[in-house]
């Protein structure tokens, strides 16, 4: 756990830079190959993830992921870019561990990365081989931290799921699961349940309670989505009673483990006149109340917040440059960040049909979000 708000003591004076002028979209963090830009112009370039540090500690610590082959740590509440790390292969997910003070990457040569306490080196901790001589590298395409040590669960292209243990030196798996297809999206609600969800519209749940223990038991339960179409995003409530889905069909959905199917239900979403856009982010609001809000982010280029119990929109942005690949909350949900990043829905034609933006758009935008933007609202008696 971090000591102080920093995770390294080359970041203190930058974090003391003054907060950006925002605009309605929020404002947009500094690109890497020219700093004095709002956005990265090279074509290879393209925001896979964005995450906050869950840690209080961390403050406002934001990592992308890119397809560029590096990983970004941001200051989001000053707009400055921290640091950057090379990967030497395309990012395809990322994510903080030990409290913040450490990161991982996943990479589409099958390789998964974590970096040291000072961000100046990296340990490969294993990989994800391909399952012939003759095949290609599986594509570690989702990575998760399942305790503040060094516990970490990946699953990929290859069909699996994978637990590894960064203090061990073997590079070897703890535990492999089997999975029933290729993994688009997997998340960890911190503490009890780690949710993939596959190709075929499947989705497996594992117990973390116990770490490997628990989770080399096998899955918890295993269900085909209530969405007819393919996944694209997933979160998990934050007591992990159930999970939210995006599909490619601009649908969502909020679920719940267990046998009650009365719970749960599905709804259209980031559509635009008549054409139905993928939702590729999900991301549930931290809320002192318990109440059910969650945020999608769509190819659309809009960002909307939803009352799960009332099964409601709250509100919903204006349009980003272009669609979006990736969204995160902070750990107090003061925060969003949102990378506007072309996923290739339409190939190399581009989405200039959203904002104006093409294929050659990424920015990480940042905004504070109102409380009215994230509370459920109070029924008229």
């Amino acid at each position: 756990m971090p000591k102080n708000n920093t995770t390294s003591s080359s970041m203190s004076s930058a974090l003391a830079g003054s907060k950006p002028t925002a605009s309605v979209l929020g404002y947009a963090l500094p690109s890497a190959n020219n700093p004095s830009s709002s956005s990265d112009s090279s074509s290879s370039s393209s925001t896979s993830r964005v995450r906050f540090c869950k840690n209080a500690q961390c403050g406002s610590l934001l990592l992308a992921s890119n397809w560029d082959g590096h990983l970004r740590l941001y200051d989001a509440s000053s707009s400055t870019l921290l640091t950057e790390l090379a990967c030497e292969a395309p990012a395809l997910d990322c994510a903080f561990a030990a409290g913040g003070e450490k990161c991982i990457a996943s990479l589409v040569d099958g390789r998964i990365l974590f970096f040291d306490a000072d961000h100046t080196g990296s340990v490969e901790i294993g990989r994800h081989e391909p399952s012939a001589p003759t095949s290609a590298a599986s594509g570690v395409k989702c990575v998760e931290a399942l305790d503040e040590n060094a516990l970490v669960a990946t699953a990929g292209w290859d069909k699996t799921m994978r637990v590894w243990d960064a203090r061990a030196a073997s590079g070897k798996a703890a535990y492999t699961h089997n999975l029933p297809g290729k993994a688009f999206a997997m998340a960890h609600d911190g503490h009890r349940r780690l949710v993939v969800a596959t190709s075929g519209r499947h989705v497996v749940a594992f117990d973390t309670r116990m770490g490997v223990q628990s989770i080399s038991n096998g899955a918890e339960e295993e269900r085909e989505s209530a969405l007819p179409y393919q996944t694209r995003s997933i979160a998990l409530m934050p007591d992990g009673a159930g999970f939210a889905l995006g599909s490619v069909e601009g649908r969502a959905s909020v679920e719940y483990f267990g046998d009650d199917a009365t719970k749960r239900f599905a709804f259209k979403c980031h559509r635009r006149e008549e054409v139905a856009y993928p939702v590729n982010a999900v991301s549930f609001v931290p809320r002192e109340d318990g109440s059910l809000v969650f945020a999608t982010g769509g190819a659309d280029g809009t960002v909307a917040t939803w009352d799960g119990n009332a099964r409601k929109r709250l509100w919903q942005s204006s349009a980003y440059p272009c669609g979006l690949s990736s969204l995160a909350l902070s750990h107090d949900g003061s925060l969003l960040a949102v990378a506007a990043s072309y996923t290739w829905e339409r190939g190399s034609e581009g989405d200039a049909v959203i904002g104006g933006g093409d294929s050659s758009s990424d920015t990480i935008f940042v905004r504070a979000m109102a409380a009215k933007e994230v509370t459920p609202k109070t029924s008229k008696k």
